[in-house]
């Protein structure tokens, strides 16, 4: 009898999360180098330098991060590993605290480090704009006050703005104020009377200091244009304006109303509000310039940014101006279910087979274990699979092209997640790349010419709205400035994305009727790419009034399923000028190929329908800049938010990650033999998926990590009475209606010779003459066994035993395939006349 020995082992581990009191505290300066030391965390925490590697010490973000320390397993030491800059993680926050935890296994084991970071004085004050326009009435006494812009330095503290100078002149002085929130503004005081027809203009340089070391400063130029008397400023109600709302809270909520009011009559009393400086991080709110309504125009997030402090003006129409503060306070809500990071990698644009990094060292494997762990590189659905495991080095290799542009558009942040998943045992983690722009695209502008149409009576100072060039890339790579080649009539005005052709010296229609120039756009990477647009003027008769859209941004919310032609929002504009001069034609501004493939606006009426079916898993919002322009060319711009809201469009997709087939028939209870994977592309409860299978087998599925199931043995498997299962997995969202898939596996019972041969019957007997002939055939014995093949091959033998003192093999043998009984030698009755044998 033969036997065959499988021999199959599972493993079982637990996880026992101790919660360790020793967090840890240090105190750093910002901007400090990659490499940096921190401070030696394994000492400070007590903990054994020699036994980090082994437990797999690693430094973990909170809240999905970036990582900006690590760990140095031979040494114990917290170091730099991206760089720090306190304005860019704080704000204007006057403690910063990064949050980072210290993660160590066998057995599981977090440390939270907190890492307080220090404020140095590595910005300049900056000014809104370059030049700040007064006019002030020649009449105005000596003392009256002029409120001035207020220099933002992003540092705090004593690096921040500390005093003001202004140069040397015979009528100002400068006076310089405290608000109640804290920060610096000043103020220009007559000292001497104005004579306008002395001198009707005054420029004067206005300086903003830092009290760093070294100090840094910022300038700006005043230009006082001397006019006749707008003697009132507008007084807010509130000198602080306070709020607080949830996190939650949906878009177009109203905030609060701000007011002031202003003593003047007419042009002089109207008040006009705005945002005095906004951080982009800041830009979550708008303000209406008439009503000083403060709406929410971004989704809230508690656990990004707990508060804004923003600082508020109210001008009236000759442009004096009173500030005020505006404290908004975040509440939390409980929007965010735990989320476990494992380790993050970050890389540029490369090509394919690049090395990106070594997953296997960053992640403490053995390289010689890789191949049987089964190293994988998995992506969500039927996404791209970006990277590669080399199963020889443990490097991880770009397998496809990254294109930062294609993959986040213009988001300033670009992460493409992947999850490297190993087996025996199962472990998921997750791989971060963080994409770096490249400085691959130029800047473009929508049309290869500009047309405008102005009339020869325009002042000179008009300006005229041009369409801003836009770059694919991001950041310094996007688009930095403008130029204007020289000529004799124009000079360009730039604030930030808003282009202004600007005219520098009165047309006349009878010397040139058209003039072109050529306007370039420059991003700021390296080397530098640019693109061109040509302006052609046409001098005409003044159109003196630009479309006015009703909204500044329009949002509408589209089901993914919406049929094409479905109307999504209508913009309007209205237009002052009369006749062609107030006609309004609708367009798109610059936008994406996608946008142009998916929606089309009505020229005439404003309409913006679908003509191609939009996908929530694609893409789940669109931001359109639309355009209003009239029948001579001015034009203005408003912004069109379309939400797409998300449908049960999707069935789960069930991937079988791993199998054991055959299985031997003596595996115990609970082993693992198949892992299972299920991904629905949906969002929210749509996604939410229930995975089982049928009740008539020795099979069940555990839910394991994230979104995978393990397939383990429920009972005793018995090959002789089942060989082979057809397990069906089913699998259910919980959309409405819900969406269901299934898939079948194949399992077979290997055998394992757990069955003796067994004889038809309990004894046989035979007889034989004597003298018989030596080889003769005496008897046939039979034996079955239910094992199968070679376990369940019968093979005959005599045991050892002796007749008569002799060896019973001299007497009888037995053929081990037949199990057929023949005489060895001639039998003589009066010697032997029977014998037993076994």
């Amino acid at each position: 009898m033969e036997y065959i020995i499988f021999l199959h082992f599972s493993l079982y581990f637990s996880c026992v999360l101790r919660v360790v009191n020793g967090d840890v505290t240090y105190n750093i300066p910002e901007e400090m180098k990659r490499g940096s030391l921190i401070g030696n965390i394994a000492k400070d925490l007590g903990l054994d330098i020699g036994k980090l590697t082994a437990r797999n010490a690693r430094i973990d973000p909170e809240e999905n991060s970036t990582p900006h320390c690590g760990i140095n397993l031979q040494t114990g030491e917290l170091t730099v590993l991206e760089r720090i800059d306190r304005e860019s993680l704080c704000g204007k926050k006057t403690s910063c605290v990064l949050k980072q935890e210290l993660v160590l296994e066998n057995p599981l084991e977090l440390h939270r480090v907190n890492i307080r970071v220090q404020d140095v004085n590595d910005n300049s004050p900056q000014f809104n704009e370059d030049l700040l326009k007064i006019e002030i009435h020649e009449s105005a006494v000596k003392g009256a006050r002029f409120s001035l812009d207020e220099a933002h330095d992003e540092d705090i503290g004593e690096n921040a703005v500390q005093r003001y100078a202004i140069e040397q002149n015979d009528h100002f002085k400068l006076n310089v104020n405290t608000k109640g929130v804290g920060g610096k503004y000043c103020e220009l005081v007559l000292d001497k009377e104005l004579d306008r027809e002395d001198k009707s203009e005054h420029v004067l340089q206005l300086t903003a200091f830092d009290g760093g070391s070294p100090q840094r400063s910022g300038t700006v130029v005043i230009h006082v244009s001397v006019l006749d008397a707008n003697d009132n400023v507008p007084v807010f109600s509130q000198a602080v304006y306070k709020a607080s709302l949830p996190e939650n809270s949906p878009l177009d909520t109203v905030v609060l109303t701000v007011t002031a009011a202003d003593a003047d009559e007419g042009v002089n009393g109207e008040v006009i509000y705005g945002f005095d400086h906004v951080s982009d991080e800041n830009q979550m709110f708008s303000l209406n310039p008439k009503t000083g309504e403060v709406n929410i125009v971004k989704i809230l997030d508690y656990e990004k940014k707990s508060s804004y402090e923003i600082q508020i003006s109210a001008k009236d129409g000759l442009g004096l101006a009173s500030y005020a503060s505006l404290l908004i306070e975040i509440i939390d809500v409980n929007d965010n279910a735990p989320v476990i990071n494992l380790k993050s990698l970050s890389n540029p644009e490369m090509k394919r087979g690049s090395v990106i990094g070594n997953v296997a060292k960053d992640l403490g494997l053995q390289t010689g274990a890789l191949t049987n762990r089964r190293p994988r590189i998995d992506t969500d659905g039927p996404e791209k699979r970006y990277c590669d495991v080399n199963l020889n080095n443990g490097e991880l290799i770009v397998a496809d092209r990254i294109d930062r542009e294609g993959l986040c558009g213009e988001k300033a942040s670009c992460i493409l997640k992947q999850e490297l998943v190993l087996e025996n045992p199962l472990e998921l983690h997750r791989v971060s790349l963080h994409i770096q722009d490249i400085n691959d695209n130029a800047p473009q502008f929508k049309e290869k010419m500009v047309s405008l149409e102005i009339r020869e009576s325009a002042d000179r100072g008009a300006r005229f709205v041009l369409e801003e060039a836009h770059d694919a890339d991001v950041g310094q790579n996007a688009v930095q400035q403008y130029s204007l080649e020289r000529n004799d009539h124009f000079i360009l005005a730039v604030d930030r994305n808003k282009i202004e052709l600007v005219l520098d010296k009165e047309l006349d229609r009878e010397k040139y009727k058209e003039i072109n120039v050529l306007l370039t756009a420059l991003d700021g990477g390296s080397p530098q790419r640019s693109g061109t647009v040509v302006i052609h003027v046409t001098v005409l008769d003044a159109n003196d009034n630009a479309p006015v859209f009703s909204q500044e941004v329009y949002k509408a919310s589209l089901p993914e399923d919406s049929p094409l032609d479905t109307l999504v929002v209508t913009v309007s504009a209205a237009d002052a000028d009369e006749g062609l001069n107030g006609d309004v034609t609708y367009d798109f501004g610059h936008v994406s190929d996608e946008v142009v493939k998916l929606f089309s606006i009505n020229s005439k009426t404003g309409e913006i329908r679908t003509i191609g079916s939009v996908d929530y898993e694609s893409t789940s919002s669109y931001e359109i800049r639309v355009k209003a322009k009239d029948g001579l060319g001015l034009s203005s711009y408003a912004k069109v938010i379309i939400s797409v809201t998300d449908v049960n469009d999707n069935a789960p997709v069930i991937n079988v990650k791993s199998l054991t087939t055959p299985i031997p028939e003596d595996t115990s209870p609970g082993t693992e033999v198949g892992i299972i994977n299920v991904q629905d592309r949906d969002s929210e409860k749509n996604r939410q998926v229930r995975c089982s299978i049928q009740q008539n087998v020795p099979f069940k599925l555990v839910p394991s990590i994230k979104n995978y199931y393990s397939l383990v043995t429920t009972g005793q498997l018995d090959r002789e009475l089942v060989s082979d299962y057809n397990i069906t997995i089913s699998a259910t969202d919980e959309g409405s209606p819900p969406l269901s898939s299934s898939k079948t596996v194949q399992l077979s019972v290997a055998d394992i010779n757990d069955n003796p041969p067994v004889f038809e019957e309990q004894s046989y007997s035979a007889y034989v003459s004597e003298n018989n002939k030596p080889g003769s055939t005496l008897c046939s014995v039979s034996a079955r066994d239910p094992d199968w093949r070679q376990n369940g091959t019968v093979i005959y033998s005599l045991l050892p035993a002796e007749v008569n003192g002799a060896s019973v093999s001299s007497y009888l043998s037995v053929n081990g395939d037949t199990g057929v009984i023949h005489a060895v030698r001639s039998f003589d009755y009066e010697q032997l006349r029977s014998f037993k044998v076994h």
